[in-house]
């Protein structure tokens, strides 16, 4: 397989669209920036079909697996959205309505379309659920390295961590309005966690490990050929894989593979056979399993995969391409098993879709805003 030439889904033979400008997979745009490069319409709200061209959205999304969902995505529409209160009000509604459901359903919640001679809404959370990383003076990291620099940011808008800090304390929601940052502690009703365990591991649960059960991704950009929208959260349920062979396990985040292996009785230390793998296999079976006695939807690699293979064979009936990433469809772990290793994909971004934006402490607004806020 060349990875450097992708090629078109081989379940369609349809050629793709070409009237839509070229959208980089990599590059993480300032909404500014592609209204400039999209040109949207002018259009009024009630012209803009929003639960379909959220769908569509899901469907054209190149690095996301559980696609074969894409008519389920439900739209709570909070385009009316004009002050602080009533924008963290949409999000703690999302959140209720997400772990109503335990993640059974699919939500998108979409703020007003960007326009250029106003100020952006932007939420500075990757996820609208997040844990806390504190950086010692050492060098060491309590909680999760990924969320330093938010952390840190945070505390600088006046958050006050956890008198005794731990390595799993729920980050406040930081968003940006109208110039200004705000802040605001997600309320204890809207956060639901699950302790990670293993039936025949009770080691595993020795651990203190737990995860949130709604994975909000809250920082990609809406846009499609109408509307830009730089704030529009949503929801699905979790692949195993994400929480057990990325979040716990990645070195640059939990690094929990040495003590999970010691948990089942491994010895890291001694380079036992494939114990690497064995920590990653228990680890899988610890989430899933601890996420379905939650009574939380969850899947796993397998799964997921055999669902986007069939999704495949749907579009390619109604003669669409699928276009997608490879390496992001191929789960973490048991990629060569599933059946979808061995196909290709060309990485191409159709609208509408969800696109990177830049990290908004690096965008000059995002630094104005810091600036007025601190």
């Amino acid at each position: 397989m060349n990875l450097n030439k992708p090629t078109a889904c081989p379940y369609s033979t349809q050629t793709s669209r070409t009237d839509q400008p070229e959208l980089p997979l990599e590059k993480r745009w300032s909404a500014d920036e592609l209204c400039k490069q999209l040109q949207p319409p002018i259009s009024s709200a009630a012209a803009i079909d929003l639960q379909k061209d959220a769908q569509l959205a899901w469907r054209n999304s190149v690095r996301c697996s559980g696609r074969a969902r894409w008519r389920s995505l439900r739209v709570i529409d909070a385009r009316s959205a004009n002050s602080v209160e009533e924008s963290f009000d949409a999000l703690f509604e999302h959140l209720k309505r997400a772990d109503a459901n335990r993640s059974a359903e699919s939500f998108i919640t979409v703020f007003p379309e960007f326009n250029p001679d106003q100020a952006e809404t932007r939420i500075w959370n990757h996820q609208l659920m997040r844990y806390a990383g504190y950086s010692g003076s050492n060098g060491s990291v309590l909680g999760d390295p990924m969320n330093i620099r938010l952390t840190q940011i945070a505390i600088d808008l006046g958050w006050q961590p956890p008198h005794q800090r731990s390595r799993f304390d729920i980050l406040p929601i930081i968003l940006q309005f109208r110039g200004k940052l705000h802040l605001r502690p997600i309320p204890t009703e809207y956060v639901a966690e699950v302790a990670i365990r293993h039936p025949e591991y009770p080691g595993i649960e020795s651990l203190g490990l737990r995860w949130y059960t709604i994975p909000v991704v809250s920082d990609m950009l809406f846009a499609s050929e109408q509307a830009i929208y730089p704030t529009a959260p949503f929801s699905g349920h979790y692949v195993s894989t994400e929480i057990a062979a990325r979040n716990l396990a990645d070195l640059k985040r939990y690094n929990q593979l040495p003590q999970i292996a010691s948990a089942i009785g491994l010895d890291p230390s001694k380079h036992a056979q494939f114990w690497i793998d064995r920590a990653l296999v228990a680890l899988n079976e610890a989430v899933l399993w601890s996420f379905e006695q939650a009574g939380y939807r969850i899947v796993d690699q397998h799964t997921v995969s055999a669902e986007f293979a069939s999704f495949c064979n749907k579009e390619d009936r109604n003669e669409r391409i699928v276009h997608g990433d490879w390496p992001w469809l191929i789960p973490p772990m048991s990629g060569a098993s599933t059946p979808i290793f061995f196909r290709s994909f060309e990485p191409k971004i159709e609208l509408p879709n969800f696109l990177y934006q830049t990290v908004p402490w690096n965008t000059p607004s995002g630094q104005a805003a810091l600036a007025a806020s601190t």
